[in-house]
């Protein structure tokens, strides 16, 4: 009920009732909040030891070797939201609900703090599947690694990923052992500790605001190009908050993680 509600009902002012609601019984508004599945007490408890393993790696891992990645939908025309003011007699320009109509690309993106190292983009009509991902995106991944000499494999880095099908199957396991990497497993129904969906994409996707793009290329290319402007600071203190993040959820019991 609203406080208004609760006012008419019990015929008390309003100050009355704030003042019994938030000083005598404690109680706040909180907005509800999405979240991607209820988790079950077992999904939780998974998510507590993946959270203390990926924990363990990141304090014993050089920065530069764990290497974190993700997928997600770039739009070729990204309008502007908001507007710094208006004329006299001017209107407002209209959008149509351009999610639903405008050209898109499926962009998978692998980095850390030491800069990116894979930016692959699905082609058209193509899925994103286990033999693109082995064929495509860890090919990428091993060159965007190269430092004067062609890297032969992936001995001594550790991937981080989602847990999508087409990285889980066994096709993609075995060509992740075959490049000498090593795999950090990611808890259950978590995008609230991937770096990519809590902290990467949502950078990227404000710093294009007001773009269009006539083809893939141009596209890959401002993306790339607004990573770069991210400082090497900015991306060592996105890992620092996961490490806070994976914290927070062994110190929660596994619950979604919530900021203060």
């Amino acid at each position: 009920m609203s406080c208004k509600a609760i006012c008419t009902v019990l015929e008390i002012p309003k100050t009355s009732c704030l003042r019994i609601l938030h000083d005598t019984l404690k109680m706040n508004k909180f907005n509800l909040r999405w979240v991607p599945y209820l988790l079950s007490e077992e999904q939780k408890q998974k998510r507590v030891d993946c959270c203390r393993e990926l924990l363990n790696v990141i304090r014993n891992t050089k920065q530069g070797n764990l290497i974190t990645g993700d997928e997600s939908w770039f739009f070729y025309h990204i309008p502007a939201k908001r507007v710094l003011g208006l004329r006299a007699g001017k209107t407002f320009q209209l959008y149509p609900n351009w999610i639903l109509v405008r050209k898109k690309s499926l962009i998978s993106v692998f980095w850390s703090p030491e800069g990116l190292h894979s930016l692959v983009a699905l082609p058209p009509d193509a899925t994103y599947d286990s033999t693109f991902f082995c064929q495509s995106i860890l090919p990428n991944i091993k060159t965007g690694l190269c430092t004067g000499r062609r890297r032969r494999t992936l001995r001594g880095i550790i991937l981080h990923m989602d847990n999508a099908r087409p990285l889980n199957s066994k096709i993609s396991r075995d060509a992740i052992e075959a490049t000498k990497a090593k795999r950090v497993e990611h808890p259950p129904y978590s995008p609230d500790l991937a770096p990519s969906d809590f902290f990467l994409f949502g950078a990227l996707k404000v710093k294009l605001s007001g773009s269009s793009f006539s083809t893939e290329h141009d596209l890959i290319s401002l993306i790339r190009e607004k990573f770069l402007e991210i400082s090497k600071q900015v991306l060592v203190r996105a890992y620092q908050h996961w490490s806070e993040r994976l914290q927070w959820v062994i110190d929660n019991e596994g619950e979604y993680y919530q900021s203060s």
